[in-house]
């Protein structure tokens, strides 16, 4: 064997450039795509026509996904070398791992194995079980944003079956998932990154390689987000963003002119030393803004990013930051930082509730659930109706063991809930058909997905009933956690209250099936006691 060093790849003459055997004037250039050329590159050969259809459809869905780490990294770069492209789309291109973009490889190490197993169902099974034991994550599962199922996964799977792929590496991810639902007790989505390891896989692409197939396709996207940096200078608006959101905690010298001020602000608040000395100075601007975040809650009924609020509302967005993160931090409103999104904490309501003349949530409802969760052992919610809404205006959690996940001012669907179904089943028919229209017209459920005539099912089945048992695998588009079950029934309310009830008890589908007809038997003993009490 010699030692001289060779490749197998390309040659370049005075009058030719030959890659992989093949001609680049005569045989490539006009005749062949990106997709077809890469393959030859890495393969030795022109791919077939459905594994070119394939490839291509991998290389399109990650060129991009928003302002992703990669994105943001590289516009912070563009900003800081403007004449040095090639610097801050490597630098973007850094972010592409295990966590980001670059997960396929993992999970097509993963599919290799299984493809390699005796038996697989057997290794789906081990394999889902061990890595949920050992609380590791699943490579190719769960996504952020894209809940219950990432939309890229089905049609990529359509994709490279109508193309004409094998399909065994597709088959063998979808019956993992499977596996990794049971294991999980809960649907993990297969996302993107996962089911395109396995078209990979499809079309002979080693697990080792595929990340690289990730930063080429990234590399198209950021080539966007630069020249859009180049136009915009958004990179130097998205340091002052973040250097806004970071509070100094150290000391100040204490001669400092500003210490006490700052001091006192950062104790309350802990903000930035100038956002501290601009609210000391702007209290009156300061409420009236606070007023008009919670009134745009108020008008859209749903959670908001900050990004949302300032467009909305016309606040500097320093101003913004400052606000939002003090109404947190006082208990007014809550974060979620899975999705970047405020929405008004409980606490706002408890600071009006007492103006109810009657006290009947408060009181007597309240006294009852707690009863009721002692002798059920399991999360008990109030529910009202909101619109198209059902909003859960009390959660009292379970004491131990799997506990609740709704919080007081979550909301929910009216047609997608157990207590919802019941305030309708309740409602002249006119008025119930009329909140299911609303609700498809507004785009918050497909008229194709669930259509009339299931809902007038669905109603009349709830309106035979004093009980609600639903399951949230079986709704048309689950919101909730995907093993839990709740039931639930309508309670009295005194004359005149100003609204509808109902209460429901909650937790995994399994522990509620076991004991639901206690779980009825409870609900029913505290209607009663509530028609004592009235």
């Amino acid at each position: 064997m010699s030692d001289r060093l060779s490749t197998e790849i390309s040659q370049a003459t005075e009058t030719e450039i030959c890659w992989r055997g093949q001609d680049l004037i005569t045989d490539i250039l006009g005749k062949r795509d990106f997709a077809e050329t890469m393959y030859l590159l890495l393969t030795g050969r022109f791919p077939e026509s459905w594994e070119r259809k394939i490839l291509d459809a991998c290389l399109v869905t990650l060129m991009e996904h928003g302002l992703t780490p990669h994105a943001i990294v590289s516009r912070l770069v563009a900003d800081s070398n403007p004449d040095q492209v090639q610097v801050a789309m490597a630098a973007g291109l850094t972010c592409v791992g295990d966590v980001f973009a670059g997960t396929m490889e993992g999970a097509g190490r993963l599919l290799q194995e299984g493809l390699a197993a005796e038996v697989r169902a057997v290794w789906c099974d081990e394999t889902a079980a061990a890595y949920r034991r050992a609380r590791l994550p699943l490579p190719g599962f769960g996504h952020p944003l894209h809940k219950p199922d990432d939309p890229r996964s089905p049609r990529l799977f359509a994709l490279a079956r109508d193309a004409g792929a094998p399909g065994s590496a597709i088959d063998l991810l979808e019956q993992f998932g499977a596996a990794v639902d049971a294991a999980y007790g809960r649907h993990l989505t297969i996302n993107a990154t996962g089911a395109i390891a396995a078209l990979l896989l499809e079309i002979g692409i080693a697990p080792s390689i595929m990340r690289a197939i990730a930063v080429t396709s990234r590399a198209a996207g950021l080539t966007a987000h630069i020249a859009e940096d180049q136009r915009t200078r958004s990179g130097r608006r998205i340091w002052t963003l973040v250097e806004n959101e970071f509070a100094y905690t150290g000391e100040l010298n204490s001669n400092h002119p500003l210490a006490e001020c700052f001091q006192t602000a950062r104790g309350l608040f802990r903000l930035p030393v100038g956002e501290a000395i601009a609210m000391q100075r702007d209290r009156v601007k300061s409420a009236a803004r606070v007023f008009a975040i919670l009134e745009f809650f108020s008008e859209h009924r749903q959670p908001a990013r900050m990004h949302e609020m300032t467009a909305s509302l016309g606040y500097p967005v320093s101003s913004m930051t400052a606000l939002l993160r003090t109404m947190v931090s006082l208990g007014y409103l809550e974060f979620d930082p899975d999705t970047h999104r405020y929405f008004p904490a409980p606490r706002l309501t408890r600071l009006t509730n007492w103006m109810d003349a009657s006290g009947y949530e408060q009181t007597v409802v309240l006294d009852a659930m707690h009863r009721l969760r002692e002798c059920a052992g399991e999360p008990v919610v109030l529910g009202t109706q909101e619109g198209l809404h059902l909003e859960y205006v009390v959660s009292l959690h379970r004491y131990e063991g799997t506990n609740s996940h709704i919080k007081a001012g979550t909301r929910r669907l009216m047609i997608q809930n157990g207590i919802g179904w019941m305030m309708l089943s309740r409602q002249p028919f006119s008025e119930a058909i009329s909140i299911y229209r609303q609700t498809v017209t507004r785009g918050l459920l497909r008229a194709d997905d669930y259509d009339e005539a299931a809902f007038a099912a669905t109603l009349q089945a709830h309106a035979a009933t004093d009980i609600s048992v639903l399951h949230a695998r079986h709704l048309c588009a689950p919101t909730a956690h995907w093993n839990a079950s709740m039931v639930s029934t309508l309670i009295p309310a005194p004359e005149g209250h100003h609204r509808s009830l109902g209460v429901g008890l909650h937790g995994p589908t399994d522990r509620i099936t076991a004991k639901v007809e206690m779980l009825s038997a409870l609900l029913r003993e505290l209607v009663v006691d509530l028609k004592r009490q009235l």
